[in-house]
């Protein structure tokens, strides 16, 4: 008998491993994101507020609806671009993670015990009878602890060499876009500038490792 080989191959596009941790190193990893966590945070724009303390999706969402607000009401042009990463937290190189946090003053001696703990991950597969070992490269794992914060940071590595220049000015300051931990939305004048920043970060987090999902949408507002 034949199997249709496409529900698997669905199951595995989608497919994210769950991690297992000892005990011991669930808390080795707490205990380090103890130390490590404010640091993140100062490191991180209030742009970002993803796994953050005191900062809420509602905040962004609060914030789009005044630009949309205002700019119907002074007929301003303003243009919203959504992006969604596939698969971030399982796309990115670990060697980019520990980049970034070098970058963001996360102290040297925690950066080498977090290589450390990436270093011979495997994954089990279970097919057949026999067991099959992987080795994973990339991603951060699931269920660890400080997986939330290690991900925004590699973000905030790949946004700061975005240097556009594009966005909307709201009291002398220029907001260019919103995150939420891997989900971003771009906010410009023009098409023509959401589409020149769009390439910008496209070709940034492909360059990072990161794919981008082909379901961007561009929202005219």
């Amino acid at each position: 008998m034949e199997l249709d080989a496409a529900p698997f191959l669905e199951l595995r596009s989608v497919q994210r491993t769950i991690t297992l941790l000892p005990v011991l190193c669930k808390l080795l990893t707490r205990c380090i994101l103890a130390r490590i966590r404010s640091t993140l945070e100062e490191a991180q724009p209030v742009e970002q507020a993803g796994f953050r303390r005191n900062f809420s999706t509602l905040d962004h969402i609060a914030t789009c609806r005044r630009l949309i607000e205002a700019s119907r009401g002074h007929r301003l042009p303003l243009v919203m671009t959504f992006i969604d990463y596939k698969k971030a937290f399982n796309s990115v190189e670990p060697l980019k993670v520990w980049e970034a946090l070098e970058e963001q003053g996360v102290e040297r001696i925690y950066v080498d015990v977090l290589r450390e703990c990436y270093s011979h991950c495997t994954t089990v597969f279970h097919p057949f009878y026999n067991d099959v070992v992987v080795a994973v490269w990339r991603g951060v794992r699931q269920g660890d602890p400080k997986s939330p914060n290690l991900f925004p940071a590699c973000l905030e590595h790949v946004i700061r060499r975005c240097n556009c220049d594009f966005g909307v000015n709201i009291d002398g300051v220029r907001l260019n876009h919103l995150r939420f931990a891997d989900d971003i939305v771009l906010i410009t004048d023009s098409p023509e500038h959401a589409s020149e920043t769009l390439r910008c970060c496209i070709a940034w987090m492909r360059q990072e490792a990161t794919v981008v999902s082909p379901s961007i949408l561009l929202r005219p507002k």
